[in-house]
């Protein structure tokens, strides 16, 4: 039994037998007729769209539908069209080699632009390279169209969005992958499905697992290479029991939707520690309105039913940045602080919604106390242009500031006497700590949220609030880390917040 350690990407225990991802090779065995090759790639393209569209009348939450219909217009783009139909008629090729080296030609100009969003989408090019390629062998060879029994884990090198959306969940028990990162599409369908995931860097040959048999352990991050049956019961039924807290501490979800609060709170939340409010702003044409903003606060505020809220103000940029915003290189509050008509279009929604629910205000990558003072000053601005309207709002609305930067936990004791609470985001305290690209693949080996470094900024963060007298929670990937709660516990945080699936194996006492 060979055991590695990676990252979850969702976490979840499952077993299978291995299903590794196929790639169609290209062929180089003579000239080929352009006319033929151009009717085989519009043919196979054509029914890839089919499959997409007709995947669009399912029900999915509603970033894996803007995902499915970013890769249906990336079918309809003419240039890559253009593109396969002149390596045909120059080269001579084969379709499927026309498609890969269209893929290759247009996933180097995207790994040339400074955007780590644009960056990210190259494995959606390989992706629906590879979906192409898959059908035209399809096509002229039917009979190679294999059928696994039952659900199998599903090894790759680059998770696919198109092949997981295809198989279902029903047929797939877990994923690995050993290049993809924890933000790709494939990462966030996977999430979306509840689909067990893991992200294993050290797996150099992914065909040494053919056949094996494989167990996931998404709670702590491991995958289990043809497992003893007294492993595989034990992590199983470890992953049916819930884990039991000495002290009272709460427990509250990380979601992004309405849907989602609904879902937290059957599940037994003590309330919402993280609504992530960019994902409304992702997948649309133009920025969403102050009544559409509204309308999904206030359902999420309802479906709360009276318990604790924190919606955080727009985290875009980086890798979360629709295409029709320019970022300038800014993210979060800094973005927000820069483009104020967008900020108090979200703030006066944020305030109107808190007349439904319990809702609190909190405001990411705070790392300056001159970024508190613009933030304060706006949002007074937007309650007095509500009250002059009288328009209803909690006028004592609770705020906090995500603690997420060194330099913000350098501050943090002055911070805290500005706040009601904090909420250490351990995902970007690591990547600035370590000085750790966590979007970058080949980089995502050395990202380590239990580093001594990042555990003493964490405890400076937590003591700074509680000297102040105001609550402090986690809400990165650290706090789903069922194996780290009695740490967590021991720090001192007043609440944790967590993924639905880990919330379902939490119980307080």
């Amino acid at each position: 039994m060979n055991v590695f350690v990676g990252k979850t990407v969702y976490p979840g225990a499952a077993v299978g037998k291995a299903a590794i991802a196929s790639y169609v090779k290209c062929k180089h065995d003579g000239l080929y007729d352009a006319s033929a090759q151009k009717e085989r790639y519009f043919k196979a393209k054509g029914l890839v769209k089919k499959d997409l569209v007709s995947l669009c009348a399912n029900e999915f939450s509603n970033d894996v539908y803007d995902i499915i219909k970013s890769y249906i217009l990336i079918l309809e783009d003419e240039e890559y069209d253009s593109f396969v139909s002149t390596i045909l008629e120059v080269e001579r090729s084969s379709a499927e080699c026309a498609v890969k080296k269209a893929s290759e030609h247009f996933a180097a100009q995207l790994k040339k632009s400074g955007d780590e969003y644009i960056k990210g989408r190259v494995s959606d090019v390989y992706d629906l390279s590879d979906r192409i390629r898959t059908t035209l062998k399809e096509i002229s060879e039917p009979e190679s169209v294999q059928k696994e029994e039952g659900p199998v884990i599903l090894v790759s090198e680059y998770m696919s969005v198109t092949e997981i959306i295809k198989r279902g969940k029903e047929n797939i028990a877990g994923l690995i992958s050993t290049k993809n990162t924890l933000h790709s599409h494939a990462s966030i369908v996977a999430r979306s499905l509840g689909i067990p995931a893991i992200i294993v860097n050290e797996i150099e040959d992914i065909s040494t697992l053919e056949g094996s048999s494989i167990l996931i352990d998404g709670y702590e991050g491991k995958v289990y290479i043809n497992p003893d049956e007294e492993t595989i019961k034990e992590k199983l039924s470890q992953s049916a029991e819930a884990v039991s807290y000495d002290a009272d501490i709460k427990v509250y979800a990380n979601v992004q939707s309405a849907e989602d609060v609904a879902e937290a709170i059957k599940n037994g939340a003590d309330g919402i520690g993280l609504f992530r409010t960019e994902f409304i702003y992702l997948g649309k044409d133009n920025f969403p309105t102050e009544e559409d903003q509204f309308e999904i606060y206030k359902a999420a505020a309802i479906n709360a039913a009276g318990k604790d809220i924190v919606l955080r103000t727009a985290d875009l940029g980086d890798d979360k940045t629709p295409a029709y915003l320019e970022t300038n290189g800014l993210r979060a509050i800094k973005l927000c602080l820069s483009m104020p008509d967008m900020f108090k279009t979200q703030l006066r929604a944020l305030l109107r919604a808190s007349n439904y629910g319990n809702i609190s205000i909190m405001f990411p990558m705070i790392s300056s106390m001159d970024e508190v003072a613009e933030v304060k000053k706006i949002l007074d601005e937007v309650k007095a242009g509500l009250r002059d309207k009288n328009i209803a709002f909690n006028d004592s609305i609770k705020t906090g500031a995500m603690i997420e930067t060194p330099a913000a936990v350098e501050i943090s004791d002055t911070l805290a006497k500005e706040f009601d609470f904090f909420s250490v985001g351990s995902n970007d305290l690591t990547q600035f700590t370590l000085g750790v690209d966590r979007l970058n693949s080949e980089e995502e080996k050395f990202y380590n949220q239990k580093d001594p470094k990042v555990i003493e900024l964490i405890k400076t963060t937590v003591n700074a609030a509680h000297r102040a007298g105001i609550t402090v929670g986690i809400c990165g990937e650290l706090a789903s880390d069922v194996s780290f709660m009695r740490e967590l516990k021991e720090i001192g945080f007043d609440y944790i917040s967590v993924s639905v699936p880990v919330l379902e194996r939490i119980k307080c006492k």
